[in-house]
Parts: C-alpha cells; structure tokens; sequence
C-alpha cells in the first residue's frame, strides 16, 4: 500500500515538477538571452566587468518582450508552485522537522552556489581590474539570506537571491495558512493580501509619486516588506490550488479567493517603491498564473518523461549558480574573441553540468538525510501526537525560487 501511495502522488505532483524545470530553463535562456544581450550595463554591474554594446532590439519586439519577460514568467510559476508545495509538505509533519528540512534544502546548496558565484566574480574584478566592493556585512547578510535586511540597497551578491529571502519569510508564515485552510477558513488568508496592501497604501498615500523615500517611515520594516510581502501574497494564490486540491474549501470560494489575492498584488505592484519594474512584475506573473493553472488542471495527464525529470531535479541549483558563473564565462569568452554564438552554449555546458554535480553531491544526499533525521527525531507518533504519512515524507519538491 505504501509504494502505490507513493507513486499515486508522485504522478499526481508531475505537473509540480514539469512546471519547475522549464520555468528554471525559462529564466537562465532568458537571462544568457534578452538581459546579456540588451542590458549589458546590468550584466557589468553585476559581474564588476567592463559593458559591452547593447543589442538593439526592434520596437515591437520590445513591446512583446514586455509582455512575455520569460524570466519574470519564470519566477512566478516558481512562487506559486512553493504556494503549492509548502502547505503539502505540513501535512502531517511535525513542525520542527517541516523548518529543518527547509533549512537543509535552501541553505547548504545555497551556500555552495554563493561560494562559486564569489569565486567567479573575483576573477572577473581581477580580469577588468575593478574593486570588489563588497564588505563583511554583505558576506554575512548574504550567507543568512538577509541581504534586504542588512541594506537599503539589498547587495544580494547572487542576482537571484531576492526570491529565497522571499521564499525564507513565506516558509515562516505556511505553518499558520497551512492550519487556517486544513480548518476550511479562507478569511485569514484574504486577510493576508489586505493587510499588505494596507501597508503598501499607508507607505505611499502622503506621497505625490511612488518612490522608496516614501517608505522612509517604515525605517527597519521597508526593508523586510518593500518587496517580499506583494511576493508572498502572490504565492499565497498556490496556497488557494492547494486547498482546491485536497477539498479544503468549496470551489467558488477558491475563485473568489484567487481573483482577490490577484486585485491585492497587482494593487501593491503600483505601491511598490521601483516603480520602473511594474511592468516585469504585472503582466508576466499573470501568464505564469495561468500557465500554472493549466497544468495543475491537467495534472493527472502529466507524465515526466526522464530529460524533463533531470531538469526538474537540477533546477534548483541551476537557478543559483546560473547568473554569476555563466554571466562571467560568456564575458571573459567574449572578450578574447568568441562570438555570442559559441560562448552561450559553453556557459549553458557549464552551468548544468556545475548543477548537476551541485544536485548529486549537496542537494539529493541533503534531502535524504533531512527525511531520516526527521523521521529519527521527530518522525511517527501515536497517542495523539504526530503522525507522518508516507506521502508526505515522499513529498519534497524544492521550493523556489528566481
């Protein structure tokens, strides 16, 4: 019974996993494409480098482009698939084993990522002879993920990291949605999207344009809200598929539930003090609302042939150690002569091959020994205390993520 159970759920999850691969393949094409390609200035910034000549881009590919921005696409199927995941993953979990095992499966992989992405951007610094302007603070308010905390201009030395310290706060908040839906109560997460909207309206309704001065009352608090709460509103939405699918709550109040947590975002989206990454931040996460509910639609037809199942399992790490290693690589190839053509593969080889090695030797041994110290620990109980299904130690999507 067991191993049915097992692979029941696997096959129902396909679509979780089919969904994560291609949305960490969406954003590292996107980021080794358009953002290389048309924003050099970003790339050198953020790799210390020298800028190369922008590519031009015809007016109305831009104008497509701002509307299928495939790594913000990507980055919100990643928000709502943790919206999803998490909530699975305390069903029927202790609570100290849940936030171990999200420990275990950000972190040390994290870590390893940081190492690299360090290493890469010593040696570009080096090659174009620039400082490293990166002091202790950063090095530690990166290691813990709390960057935006530490800094007004949340120096996240990997580009990507802003979305695990989204991902960070939304764990610490699952635990209590996770208990309002299993008891069938929507209210408490509504109130969750009014409640940031509030304080996204108080912040800028004294103001006569939208900016970060605005938010200077907020002192400490703007630094742990001016982003990530909007982010985890969206991600909530995953929440509402969640209790769709086990039947915690009716289905109009799912669609009601999902229509409000939208009008919440997109109405903190225009709060939100960079005003100038609305438009990554509107249209492209409604495309990744609705390529995520196709699928989950669709799941029980979803099958993960064994590339796609490679991608999935890759993708974490590959989302992490994608932008500095491969940003640099493409640079230094360039700048000894390699066209665009040849130096886009090269860091690509080298990326997936960095994260699967990442996945093989950090990532999957690390996901193993969380379930059994979890189990050891604080694993099945009787006697009215916790009880762990075999379906939900089988479960353990990483959450994301981009």
């Amino acid at each position: 019974m067991g191993p049915r159970l097992k692979a029941g759920l696997a096959n129902r999850l396909a679509f979780a996993d089919l969904l994560r691969g291609l949305a960490a393949l969406a954003v590292v094409i996107g980021h080794y494409s358009i953002l290389y390609l048309t924003e050099p200035h970003i790339i050198s910034a953020v790799t210390l480098g020298e800028p190369t000549r922008a590519v031009p881009v015809p007016e109305g590919l831009a104008s497509i482009l701002s509307w299928f921005n495939f790594p913000a696409i990507g980055v919100a199927v990643f928000f709502l698939i943790s919206g999803f995941v998490i909530p699975l993953s305390l069903e029927g979990t202790d609570t100290r084993a849940y936030f171990l095992k999200r420990f275990l499966r950000i972190f040390p992989t994290y870590w390893i990522a940081l190492g690299i992405g360090v290493a890469a951007l010593f040696v570009s610094a080096f090659y174009w002879s620039k400082p490293v302007p990166i002091t202790t603070l950063d090095y530690i308010g990166n290691a813990l993920l709390l960057s935006n905390a530490l800094s007004y201009t949340r120096s996240d030395i990997l580009s990507v990291a802003w979305t695990l310290q989204i991902e960070i706060k939304f764990y610490l908040l699952a635990p209590f949605i996770y208990m309002a839906l299993k008891r069938g109560l929507l209210l408490p997460v509504l109130l969750c999207g009014l409640a940031v909207l509030g304080v996204y309206w108080n912040a800028t309704a004294l103001c006569d344009g939208v900016h970060i001065a605005c938010w200077d009352h907020y002192r400490f608090g703007v630094r742990m809200l001016w982003f990530d709460a909007m982010f985890m509103v969206f991600m909530l939405i995953g929440s509402l598929f969640y209790a769709q699918y086990r039947k915690l709550l009716r289905s109009w109040q799912v669609i009601a539930g999902v229509i409000f947590l939208v009008g919440c975002y997109q109405a903190a989206v225009s709060a939100a003090p960079l005003p100038e990454l609305a438009t990554d931040r509107r249209v492209p996460y409604l495309w990744g609302l609705a390529i995520f509910a196709c699928l989950y639609f669709m799941r029980d037809s979803v099958t993960l042939t064994r590339p796609f199942r490679f991608l999935a399992d890759i993708s974490y790490s590959l989302y992490l150690v994608h932008p500095l290693f491969g940003y640099v690589t493409m640079r230094l190839l360039m700048a000894h002569g390699a066209p665009y053509i040849v130096a886009l593969p090269v860091a690509l080889s080298l990326v997936i091959g960095l994260a699967t090695i990442m996945y093989l030797y950090v990532e999957a041994p690390l996901i193993a020994f969380g379930k059994r110290f979890s189990k050891a620990w604080f694993g099945a109980r009787k006697n009215g205390k916790v009880v762990v299904p075999e379906a939900a130690q089988a479960l353990d999507l990483p959450a994301f993520h981009a």
